[in-house]
């Protein structure tokens, strides 16, 4: 729990930094593929993966274990706390500092509740508050004793050198308490419930002086907001259920390779029975395909009905989009997801709909100079569609790593229904009613990102431009994807240009069909293959 964190392996002085690295060199080597790491949150999962880099990952986070006896009180007491070890790594010799420095009137107390871990830096704050009545060291406290406090308290404060994601933050936030944390520790999905600073006396200090100023509506108002959401989000209910497709996974794979071991022939692995026992692979492997093909599945169903002229023009436009987003995409799906790594999801994320906007920009003004459709309505709303599902991506990306499969199943029965009215659509030449459908689709897929996206954006605030760009240009996957998109698009434009729109059409339908199998095992079974270290002849 932490304990491979770079502030972690580095404390105990050089001797014990040898001895760890040594034991994790040679832990690695003996590591097989049975072991399983579940990490607490993403700066952990980056830890355990710069250590043991082949090794499964899997993120879950804390629940709230605690029996809450305690409904929350509006009586609220001017008092500052803290909870958890007595040790220089948890900055405490700081936080009195800034509270000092804060200067705030005699009403405000500092109360810190721990276990002395370091007797010595126990000594050293006991001498540092000496002659302040209004800070006191105090043995931990536990049960109802400690749920008194949290409910009655200002405010909790932790601002470790580093931690992974604390259960005095979770325990706080139960109890409608905020908290006040050290930047640097990762609180993703608990945003509402802490107030982050930057460890340096002045910043932390000014921290406390804005703190103490909030009116005592404001802190019920806050406390309230706080214990509401985070008894959904960090339920046992919750939490155990991530669980449970955790042990469930195991247990298919486990039977997976019984059976063939058992049929001691690996020739005869069916893909129907890989589906029929792993009904989440197909789950998400089906939202996958359906967010890269719907476009073309328009294509395929207007040629299949007769309408080959509108084949022809959105089946230009859309190969233009597809081609664009693959040839940008950097195979970065099958990256995040062979890595296991959210981060780099997040910052893809926010890449993609900057490079969509300006993209959509450029494509809008080129459109309506340089090119004349009959069916110019259908082409805009299918080029918004195609660049928001291409956001999409990333965002499904981050709940396929998390075995978060509740979107995955709402999204494959929204799916269902836009295939049926899409074609009924067509069918009856109601061209006008397929593009309020598309926008109303793609409205819902980006309700359905837009807090992935959130935390997207704020997750670049600290990033330059350069780390985006290396990640995700400059790399040989983008390369990779360009050699082979590029190729696909340019015979497609003199196909059009030396056809009729309609034939055009015709083989813009058939290339559809042709490609599907490559394409659907290339870049939507594929990475769930390597992710579940699937083995097949």
């Amino acid at each position: 729990h932490g304990m491979l964190l770079d502030e972690a392996i580095k404390s105990g002085g050089l001797i014990k930094l040898i001895f760890k690295k040594v034991s994790l060199f040679f832990l690695k080597i003996i590591m097989n593929n049975n072991i399983k790491f579940i990490s607490i949150t993403n700066q952990e999962t980056i830890a355990i993966n710069k250590y043991f880099p082949n090794t499964n990952v899997t993120e879950i986070s804390n629940p709230i274990p605690f029996d809450i006896q305690l409904e929350e009180k509006q009586i609220k007491k001017k008092r500052m706390v803290y909870f958890g070890r007595i040790h220089p790594h948890k900055n405490i010799e700081l936080m009195i500092g800034a509270f000092l420095k804060a200067d705030l009137s005699s009403e405000w107390s500092l109360e810190i509740y721990g276990i002395r871990d370091n007797e010595k830096y126990y000594s050293q704050l006991q001498k540092k508050i000496e002659n302040f009545a209004n800070i006191k060291i105090f043995k931990p406290v536990f049960g109802v004793q400690k749920q008194n406090i949290m409910n009655e308290a200002w405010i909790n404060i932790l601002v470790s050198k580093s931690e992974v994601l604390s259960l005095s933050i979770l325990e706080s936030a139960a109890h409608g308490l905020p908290s006040l944390v050290n930047k640097n520790i990762e609180t993703f999905g608990l945003e509402y419930a802490v107030h982050t600073t930057k460890v340096n006396l002045e910043t932390l200090s000014k921290k406390i002086h804005e703190i103490s100023n909030w009116t005592l509506n404001e802190r019920i108002q806050k406390g309230e907001n706080i214990s509401k959401k985070i008894k959904v989000k960090t339920s046992m209910e919750t939490i155990s259920s991530k669980y449970d497709d955790l042990y469930n996974e195991i247990k298919i794979k486990k039977e997976l390779e019984n059976n063939i071991i058992e049929e001691k022939n690996i020739s005869e692995f069916s893909i129907f029975n890989l589906f029929r026992k792993n009904f989440n692979f197909l789950l998400i492997s089906s939202a996958y395909a359906f967010n890269l093909m719907f476009a073309s599945f328009l294509v395929v169903i207007l040629v299949v009905l007769g309408h080959y002229s509108v084949a022809g023009e959105i089946g230009l436009v859309t190969s233009f989009w597809i081609s664009f987003t693959q040839i940008f995409s950097s195979n970065m799906r099958s990256i995040v997801v062979s890595e296991q790594n959210r981060n780099y999801a997040l910052i893809t994320m926010a890449y993609r709909i900057f490079f969509s906007l300006g993209s959509l920009f450029i494509f809008f003004i080129t459109l309506s100079t340089l090119f004349e459709f009959e069916n110019q309505q259908l082409i805009i709303v299918i080029s918004i569609l195609i660049l928001t599902q291409w956001i999409n991506e990333m965002s499904l990306v981050q709940y396929e790593i998390k075995n978060e499969l509740k979107i995955f199943k709402i999204f494959s029965y929204i799916n269902v229904i836009v295939i049926f009215i899409s074609a009924i659509t067509i069918y009856f030449l109601r061209f006008e009613h397929l593009s309020n459908l598309i926008i109303i689709y793609s409205f819902i897929i980006f309700i359905s990102l837009f807090k992935n996206l959130l935390a997207s954006l704020k997750n670049i605030v600290n990033l330059s431009l350069k780390t985006i760009y290396y990640l995700n240009l400059q790399t040989i996957a983008f390369l990779s994807s360009f050699s082979i998109i590029i190729s696909s698009f340019s015979w497609r434009i003199i196909i059009y240009y030396i056809f009729d729109k309609s034939l055009a059409g015709v083989f813009f339908a058939s290339f559809s069909i042709g490609s599907f199998p490559g394409t659907l095992f290339n870049s939507v079974i594929g990475p769930s293959f390597i992710k579940q270290k699937i083995k097949i002849s």
